[in-house]
């Protein structure tokens, strides 16, 4: 009878660690999955910050290269004053940049171009010896 008991105890303390063990690696699988998840669902974020990253240093590129096609038009003609738009033609992309008017005060000049590309802004502001049109001050708003 006390062998019966022994071993009716002794099977149920089997039985009771296979149980934590199932329950363990349950929970370690859950905690596995929430991870790959979490990390799928970050490197999928992060693509679209390259992408916008990338957008933006094109928009920039371009309203760089209508501020060099602005003060090419000036050091031609003393009398250009801005207040167009200029296309910038790549391989397979047109980029349109806004020129303001110029303002020129004291010895200086001041104007802003604007460009953008895929919904992504920039906006120049610079200042520039009328005589020499050398940049003074380069600002991006």
């Amino acid at each position: 009878m006390v062998a019966m008991i022994f071993f009716k105890f002794q099977k149920r303390k089997l039985d009771s660690s296979g149980y934590i063990a199932l329950m363990s690696s349950i929970i370690i699988g859950f905690m596995l999955l929430a991870l790959v998840i979490d990390q799928s669902i970050h490197s999928f974020f992060v693509r679209f910050q390259v992408l916008s990253y990338e957008y933006k240093q094109s928009s920039f590129d371009a309203a760089f290269s209508c501020t060099t096609r602005t003060l090419l038009k000036r050091a031609e003609n003393d009398t250009y004053n801005g207040g167009e738009k200029i296309f910038i033609y790549s391989i397979d992309v047109v980029y349109e940049c806004d020129v303001e008017v110029f303002e020129i005060n004291g010895g200086l000049i001041f104007f802003s171009v604007h460009a953008s590309y895929e919904d992504i802004h920039t906006t120049l502001f610079l200042t520039v010896n009328v005589d020499s049109l050398q940049i003074v001050s380069w600002q991006e708003i």
